[in-house]
């Protein structure tokens, strides 16, 4: 496979392959990224060229740290983003063995079981390439609880250690929240003002609100094509059925989207560096990172254009079967499972419902039923 060329209009990220990873063609094979390698970092941000380690396998920590960068023009932290280096594991396991021997006084035999996992810890995370103990986030926890449940389901082990082990609450809560009004406000003024490589302001615009009102995810949007617009509508997808789906989209959105200037074939918001999926849409979460950044949102995510679609879908009294068509989700248990505490008027449907059997049964007027 040929070598990864350079583009100098933006910042590549990409895993560096160990001589132990399975899934990678080659050392230098920067597609493949379904692996815990090291990322690094490759490209021109302001005058520095950069090819370094980001001291990270996360690969959305990863896209936020890069993302940062390009906001501010520089990959030099500001003054007040300087902070202490953070926590080794390492270091991590001197304190805690410093504290269970001195500390809390712990038996030899305790030590020693202390000691033998704190050992298997490290080898782990030198496989996966972690330096640091904030790297073994609450993600990976729940992986490796997910590994011994299966493992127990299965019946290879007798009883799963895991079980028991609490991780960190609803880690993606907030992913899951649609936007406030008066945050999509910000996001659009950001998104006129924010500083971009290769794509315009009125280009970044249209792929916001082609999120918002259309529901799509990033990496469905990020493919468009001119020809999938038919007059003010989109085409979503194609039911079993045969029956195509379509969302009508508001004419300022429309006008936005008919300036874009193509710039690879019929592909509205994909050039030719970023002919994949996953690399465009890598490219669209970098920017709006930085957009997110600018609007001062709390825990912007593209997803979240999505669930603010259905969510005022549900508000404004929509059927959930009519938005689960909409969302192209294969159940109703599916939109059920993510929208059910948004629908407006749940609770007065299901007690118009429970009134209407009132008139089979009959109402008790003083102490004799009297049918209706």
């Amino acid at each position: 496979m040929p070598r990864f060329r350079y583009n100098g209009d933006v910042l590549s990220i990409f895993r560096l392959h160990g001589p132990r990873c399975s899934g990678k063609k080659s050392k230098h094979d920067r597609t493949y990224r379904r692996c815990s390698c090291p990322i690094h970092v490759e490209g021109k941000c302001g005058d520095r060229f950069l090819r370094q380690s980001l001291h990270t396998s996360n690969w959305q920590k990863a896209q936020r740290q890069v993302a940062a960068a390009e906001s501010r023009g520089s990959w030099d932290p500001l003054p007040e983003e300087v902070q202490v280096p953070p926590l080794t594991i390492a270091e991590a396991k001197e304190r805690f063995l410093k504290d269970a021997e001195s500390g809390r006084r712990l038996g030899d035999s305790t030590l020693r079981k202390y000691r033998l996992m704190l050992l298997h810890l490290e080898q782990f995370a030198a496989k996966k390439g972690f330096l640091y103990l904030k790297q073994l986030d609450g993600e990976s926890l729940e992986r490796v609880k997910a590994l011994f449940r299966f493992a127990s389901e299965n019946d290879w082990i007798d009883a799963n250690p895991a079980r028991l082990v609490r991780g960190p609450a609803n880690i993606r809560d907030t992913q899951k929240l649609p936007f406030e009004p008066v945050e999509m406000d910000r996001i659009v003024e950001a998104c006129r003002q924010v500083r971009l490589q290769g794509c315009t302001n009125d280009n970044l615009l249209a792929f916001v609100l082609v999120l918002r009102y259309s529901g799509l995810r990033i990496g469905d949007a990020s493919m468009l094509t001119i020809d999938r617009f038919k007059d003010d509508d989109l085409f979503l997808y194609t039911q079993k059925s045969g029956t195509h789906v379509y969302v009508p989209l508001p004419p300022f959105v429309m006008n936005l989207v008919r300036a874009i200037k193509l710039r690879h074939g019929q592909y509205l918001f994909t050039g030719p560096e970023s002919v994949r999926m996953e690399t465009a849409s890598d490219l669209w979460r970098r920017k709006l990172a930085q957009a997110f950044t600018l609007a001062k949102v709390q825990s912007g995510h593209p997803h979240r254009f999505r669930h603010t679609f259905a969510v005022e879908l549900l508000k404004k009294g929509v059927p959930m079967e009519e938005v689960s068509i909409l969302l192209g989700h294969s159940s109703l248990r599916i939109t059920e499972k993510h929208y059910a505490s948004w629908v407006q008027a749940r609770q007065e449907i299901l007690k118009a419902h429970v009134a209407k059997t009132w008139e089979t049964f009959g109402v008790i007027e003083g102490g004799k039923a009297k049918v209706r």
